[in-house]
C-alpha cells in the first residue's frame, strides 16, 4: 500500500505535470498565430506611415489583430522598448524597422519590415504546488510587403461590359485585373490576346470565341474590393490662366495650338487645350488643372517628364497616330498618378497613340471610362484604375510593372499588395 500511494503520488505529479505542459505548448501555438497575424497587418500599414516609423496607424492594426485571435487587448510599445519587459499582462512591442535580434537580423533597421514580439503571463494548474503559479509565454513573427499584384482596377459596380475586350487587341499585362461590376457579362470577351497574372470579376463573364486567346485565371463570383486610391486629395482649383500664346502657364479660354512648338508650364488651363495641324507641345514638370477637354491629333506630339494632369471636367483624346512621351512625378502628394479625373465627371478618356509612345503613371478615373482605341506603351509601368475600361482592336499594349523609379514603389502603395511573413 505505502509503494502503491508513493507510486500513485509519482503518477499524479507526472500527470499534472504533462497537463501544464501541454496547456504551455498550446498556448504558445496560439499566441504565435496570433503575432503572425499582428505582423501581416502592421505590414500592410507600412505605406500609411510615410516618412514615421511604428505610426499610431500601424500599432492600431497589429494591436487589433492580436484582439481577433481572442488573446485580450494588449499594451503596445514600439522600437524594442524595455519597459514591456516589466509589465505583468499581455503585452506587444511593434517594431519598425526589426531591432530585438540585432545585426543577427538581415532586415535590422529596415523600414521595410515589421516585427511583431508578443509576450503573455500563462497560469499554470499543477506547477503552483512546484512554486511556480504562472509562466511567461513569447512568441515573435516578422512581416515585409510585396508589390501590389493588381495593375487594372475596374470599380464600376454593375455595368454589363465595364470591361470589354475586343478582338485584334493585343494586351499584355504581367500583374492581376479587378473587375468589381455584378453583372452576369461583367467582362465581355470577344477575342484578341489578354494576358494577365489573374482576372477576378464580380460578376460573370461572356467569353464568345472560346477563349483560345485569353492567358488568364479567370475567377467569376469574386469578391469586391475598395478603390485603391479613394483617399487620394484632389487638388486645390485656383483662378484660370492669363496666357495668350507660349510660353503657356494657364489660359482662361480654350488653348488651339496649330503647327509649331508651343512650352506649357502648371497652372490652371481653363476651356481645355486643342493640337492640331503637326503641332508640338512640351509640358514642364509640374500640375496642370484642367477645365476643358484635351485633344491630341493624329500628327501631334506632347511631351513631358514628372507632371500630372487633373481634369476638374472633361477629359483627354489623343488621335490615331499621335505621338506621346508623358511620365508622372515620382515624388510628392501625386507620385506615381499621371492623369486624375475629378471624382463625379463621367467624361470618356479616349487613349490612342503611334508605336512608339509612352505613357508612364497611374490613369485614376473612379467615375470615366477610358477607351484604348490602338497604339502601344512603352513605359516602365502603368496602372490603371478607371470605372470602365474598353479595349478596341488594333490595341497592342503591355502594362509594366517596374516601379523602381519610385521611391516608395508603387503608387497604389499596400492596396493589392501580399504581405508575407519573413521569420
Amino acid at each position: 500500500m505505502i509503494v502503491f500511494a508513493l507510486f500513485f503520488s509519482l503518477l499524479m505529479g507526472l500527470l499534472g505535470f504533462a497537463i501544464d505542459a501541454g496547456q504551455f505548448l498550446y498556448a504558445k501555438r496560439q499566441l504565435q498565430s496570433a503575432v503572425d497575424a499582428a505582423a501581416l497587418a502592421g505590414a500592410l500599414e507600412e505605406s500609411q506611415c510615410g516618412s514615421t516609423s511604428d505610426c499610431t496607424i500601424m500599432q492600431t492594426a497589429a494591436a487589433q489583430a492580436v484582439v481577433e485571435n481572442g488573446f485580450p487587448s494588449p499594451a503596445t510599445y514600439t522600437n524594442c522598448n524595455s519597459a514591456a519587459n516589466s509589465q505583468i499582462g499581455m503585452t506587444l512591442v511593434v517594431n519598425n524597422g526589426p531591432c530585438a535580434l540585432g545585426a543577427g537580423d538581415p532586415n535590422q533597421g529596415s523600414s521595410k519590415y515589421v516585427e511583431v514580439i508578443a509576450t503573455l503571463r500563462q497560469n499554470t494548474m499543477f506547477w503552483g504546488m512546484l512554486g511556480m503559479r504562472h509562466v511567461k509565454i513569447a512568441a515573435r513573427a516578422e512581416a515585409t510587403v510585396g508589390a501590389p499584384s493588381g495593375c487594372v482596377f475596374i470599380l464600376d459596380p454593375n455595368a454589363s461590359q465595364a470591361f470589354l475586350f475586343n478582338g485584334g487587341a493585343t494586351i499584355s499585362a504581367p500583374c492581376g485585373i479587378q473587375v468589381n461590376s455584378s453583372s452576369s457579362t461583367a467582362f465581355e470577351y470577344d477575342g484578341g490576346s489578354l494576358t494577365a497574372k489573374y482576372l477576378n470579376v464580380v460578376g460573370s463573364d461572356l467569353i464568345n470565341d472560346g477563349g483560345s486567346g485569353l492567358d488568364a485565371a479567370v475567377k467569376t463570383g469574386a469578391s469586391s474590393v475598395a478603390d485603391p486610391l479613394a483617399s487620394l486629395p484632389a487638388p486645390t482649383i485656383g483662378a484660370c490662366g492669363t496666357s495668350t500664346s507660349s510660353p503657356y502657364h494657364g489660359v482662361s479660354y480654350g488653348a488651339l495650338l496649330n503647327a509649331g512648338a508651343s512650352t506649357f508650364y502648371p497652372g490652371v488651363y481653363c476651356g481645355g487645350i486643342t493640337l492640331n495641324a503637326n503641332a508640338t507641345a512640351t509640358f514642364n514638370p509640374g500640375l496642370y488643372i484642367i477645365k476643358g477637354p484635351v485633344v491630341i491629333g493624329a500628327s501631334d506630339t506632347v511631351t513631358g517628364s514628372d507632371v500630372t494632369f487633373y481634369f476638374e471636367s472633361n477629359s483627354w483624346t489623343s488621335n490615331g497616330a499621335a505621338s506621346a512621351n508623358l511620365s508622372a512625378p515620382t515624388t510628392g502628394t501625386y507620385a506615381g498618378i499621371l492623369f486624375y479625373q475629378a471624382h463625379g465627371d463621367t467624361d470618356t478618356f479616349i487613349l490612342d497613340s503611334n508605336t512608339t509612345s509612352a505613357f508612364q503613371g497611374t490613369f485614376y478615373l473612379p467615375d470615366g471610362p477610358l477607351t484604348i482605341n490602338g497604339g502601344a506603351n512603352l513605359a516602365a509601368y502603368m496602372l490603371l484604375d478607371v470605372h470602365d475600361l474598353t479595349v478596341d482592336s488594333g490595341v497592342n499594349l503591355t502594362i509594366g510593372t517596374d516601379y523602381s523609379s519610385l521611391p516608395n514603389g508603387s503608387p497604389l502603395g499596400s492596396s493589392g499588395a501580399q504581405a508575407a511573413l519573413t521569420e
